[in-house]
């Protein structure tokens, strides 16, 4: 039965897996545990877990679909708690209709905007522009932009359950549940 099977899924892709790399980030098991559960009750299961690492449907599928979950909501909205900003280090890339290509920071779960050079203050039409490509050759993913020493403002995926605010848990479990069904 299909419900079986995705259990097995579970079971293979979690086995071995220290409950800290489930995620994409780190934070006390109990926040973690706290929002799977309001995730597996907002769908009906009458079971909880106590820890992710439990011998149990409900702990294998919030740990199959923990991480990616946070990955997804984190991508759906610029949340304060994870917005970084850093200056970007030059690329050696071949860019053709950019000037320069910078490497995408390793935390980062997507670029929101270039600093402006001119300010916080500016018009809508000073914006920096910039596109995500990948390097032909290690496929990394790169930015392109004709902005030199170039500083991005990006949702980190870097950021510790704990700093999760009240609306993101909520979104969180909604999306972990959506995932659980």
């Amino acid at each position: 039965d299909a419900y079986m099977a995705l259990i097995k899924q579970a079971d293979e892709q979690a086995a071995g897996y220290p409950e800290t790399t489930i995620s994409l980030v780190s934070g006390t098991t109990d926040t973690t545990v706290t929002i799977c559960n309001t995730a597996l009750a907002n769908i009906g299961f009458k079971s909880l877990i106590a820890r992710l690492t439990e011998n149990t449907d409900e702990a294998r599928l919030c740990s199959l679909y923990f991480g990616e979950a946070v990955a997804s909501v984190l991508r759906s909205f610029p949340w304060p708690f994870a917005t970084r900003r850093a200056t970007l280090v030059t690329n050696a890339a071949t860019v053709t209709n950019w000037t320069y290509a910078y490497d995408v920071p390793t935390d980062s779960a997507y670029i929101m905007s270039m600093v402006n050079p001119l300010g916080r203050n500016v018009r809508n039409d000073q914006t920096i522009p910039f596109e995500i490509g990948f390097d032909q050759v290690s496929g990394d993913p790169l930015i392109y932009t004709d902005l030199e020493d170039a500083e991005a403002i990006y949702i980190s995926t870097g950021v510790s359950v704990n700093s999760f605010d009240a609306v993101f848990r909520e979104a969180l479990a909604w999306r972990l549940s959506s995932k659980i069904v």
